[in-house]
């Protein structure tokens, strides 16, 4: 992994500082941008666990003063790497969203003005990014405090959106679905036995989106889901910051083509797919 991240810095600091942008740049500058993602969810899976671990051993009334160290140095040295390969990632973002690149596609023109209409008619919940083809829900008016259960009105514009995706305009398109939070640690019992950490939260956050829009009719295999955390604010975390913070996006972007997902049978005649 460490000679892989080191070729990948050297192409993504070449990226970074270049210019005009070759088609072969583009394509490099989109590697760049993907890789650059897995590395920030890798680095949030590995801190999320060492924060769960440090839960559970301060939990379990012997505090290991020692262990606890250790784990609290590599979940600094973690939060740094992470904060590091986040700001890489900015900056790749901005750069593939000036391309037109894979942050986002440029819809048509009949799905754009369906999502502004949308947001325009319920924009004390919900705005629209035109650039990114992406859809922003306000946490704070989707969820309740510290929870992944959608209020009675996020159900219902959910439910309106899914009736836009199921349209023939929406037909080329998947669905992307982002939760994000604020940087206030979970501390309430109650609730971080159902999220242990804000990284958790914002998972679980964009996977009840994703089961009321499932719900809705819209199909299991055009969404995705994925969630950062505190790490990807969009503005500081100050007391009126933080609110804008606390979010889940979900963007359209070109859909997969659906052979892809199809299973194919054995070649001698066998069963086709796999029991688990």
């Amino acid at each position: 992994m460490i000679h892989r991240t080191l070729v990948f810095g050297c192409l993504l600091a070449a990226l970074v500082g270049s210019g005009c942008v070759s088609q072969q740049q583009s394509d490099q500058l989109q590697l760049a941008y993907r890789r650059s993602q897995e590395q920030v969810v890798e680095l949030q899976g590995r801190l999320a666990e060492v924060n769960q671990r440090i839960a559970d051993i301060q939990s379990g009334g012997d505090q290991q003063e020692s262990t606890i160290a250790t784990l609290m140095a590599e979940r600094d040295r973690l939060t740094d790497q992470l904060n590091s390969w986040a700001s890489k990632y900015k900056d790749l973002e901005d750069r593939v969203r000036n391309l037109g690149g894979p942050s986002g596609p440029v819809l048509t023109p009949q799905m754009d003005k369906a999502l502004r209409d949308f947001a325009a008619a319920h924009d004390d919940l919900v705005t629209y990014d035109a650039d990114l083809g992406m859809i922003k829900f306000k946490s704070d008016l989707t969820f309740g405090s510290g929870s992944a259960d959608l209020t009675d009105t996020a159900k219902t514009t959910l439910n309106t959106l899914a009736g836009l995706l199921k349209g023939a305009a929406a037909a080329e398109y998947d669905v992307k679905i982002v939760g994000h939070t604020d940087n206030v640690p979970i501390r309430r019992p109650e609730t971080r036995a159902k999220h242990a950490t804000n990284w958790h939260l914002s998972v679980h956050r964009a996977i009840s989106v994703r089961d009321a829009l499932e719900a809705s009719g819209i199909a299991a295999d055009r969404t995705t889901v994925s969630g950062y955390g505190e790490y990807w604010p969009i503005v500081s975390n100050t007391r009126r910051g933080a609110a804008a913070n606390r979010r889940v996006e979900i963007f359209l972007v070109a859909a997969r083509p659906k052979d892809m997902l199809t299973p194919t049978p054995d070649v001698e005649g066998g069963d086709v797919g796999t029991t688990r």
